[in-house]
């Protein structure tokens, strides 16, 4: 709830809800997912967010405002988890089934690191890492600086025996909520979503995209 560019995001509605359950509910239909836990700060700024939440049935891990890595390794404990998927709370257009296809592939190809990216062909939004409850403790113990708490994940990057990231279409969009202006973005396409299933894929939201743009 406290982000600078756009405070309270998490609880503006999109699609007749608040974006974050948006999330929520599209994290929860990926496949293989067995636990799904908001992790999110201590702050006082964010008992509305879970409050929220577990009254949708939501399981809720509160800790370091800063450290998020600290925060992810006490939700994967809560479940003693083998396997981690991350996900962040700004892609209220997550494709549950690129996700599931991701973790499928990480089961199959012996990886202990695995993403979908921008960087790889991706609209960013879509954004998924898979990666061991082992790695995710050892950054804890390991990882020193500021910028590898905050995101969580780049130590465990440079780390990984293995890294394969999942190749996209090499499309070009954005799917984030992180400015007003994402916000008036997502909303547009929200609304050309309206008679498609509640969650639509990736390739339905690029038309929808497409159809938002003429």
């Amino acid at each position: 709830m406290g982000s600078s560019r756009l405070p309270g995001k998490s609880l503006l509605p999109l699609g007749g809800m608040p974006s974050v359950l948006q999330v929520l509910r599209r994290a929860r239909a990926i496949e293989g997912c067995r636990e799904l836990i908001l992790a999110t700060t201590d702050l006082p700024e964010d008992d509305g967010l879970v409050q929220l939440c577990r009254s949708e049935g939501y399981r809720v891990h509160r800790g370091s405002s800063p450290d998020v890595l600290a925060r992810f390794v006490g939700a994967a404990r809560l479940v003693d988890a083998e396997i981690v998927v991350r996900i962040t709370g700004d892609c209220p257009l997550l494709d549950p089934r690129l996700c599931g296809d991701l973790i499928q592939h990480y089961r199959t190809s012996g990886s202990d690191y695995a993403s979908i990216d921008k960087e790889f062909g991706w609209p960013q939004g879509l954004d998924c890492e898979v990666f061991p409850k082992a790695s995710l403790e050892d950054a804890s113990r390991e990882a020193l600086s500021t910028y590898d708490r905050e995101h969580v994940t780049p130590w465990i990057h440079r780390h990984a025996r293995r890294p394969i990231n999942l190749r996209g279409p090499g499309v070009s969009a954005r799917w984030v909520l992180d400015t007003a202006n994402d916000y008036q973005h997502l909303q547009a396409l929200y609304s050309h979503l309206k008679a498609k299933r509640s969650l639509p894929s990736w390739s339905e939201v690029l038309e929808a995209e497409r159809r938002c743009a003429q």
